[in-house]
């Protein structure tokens, strides 16, 4: 059984770049939900912490890491934040949850039309 994968997307150059863009169909596809967060609100998302978190304390050298290595830094920075106080719980949008488990790429809290993959 496959861990559920949620990626969570800013405005940065390579998240809104075209050849980025062409793939999101395909993540979606295989199971990958895209969170799109609001732009100009990175002081209000917690991700940003942990992202900070995952890099430069849990994180492997980045350029030759395998995909495992990189999902365990993530897993050990979001269980260190996960303990964040009620009134510094982040704002953005929840991820879109569909009837019958299936996801739909999300931006700023509204659904983006995805065919369904089979």
């Amino acid at each position: 059984m496959h861990r559920r994968r949620t990626v969570v997307l800013d405005n940065a150059s390579t998240h809104v770049a075209r050849v980025f863009k062409r793939r999101r169909e395909e993540l979606v596809a295989i199971g990958v939900e895209l969170f799109h967060l609001p732009p100009r609100r990175s002081e209000r998302n917690n991700i940003e912490r942990v992202g900070r978190s995952a890099k430069y304390e849990d994180g492997p050298a980045y350029v030759h890491a395998t995909a495992e290595a990189v999902g365990t830094a993530a897993d050990r920075a979001l269980n260190r934040h996960a303990h964040v106080s009620k009134d510094q719980q982040p704002t953005s949008p929840r991820p879109l949850r569909l009837p019958g488990g299936s996801s739909r790429v999300v931006s700023s809290g509204r659904p983006v039309p995805v065919d369904d993959a089979p």
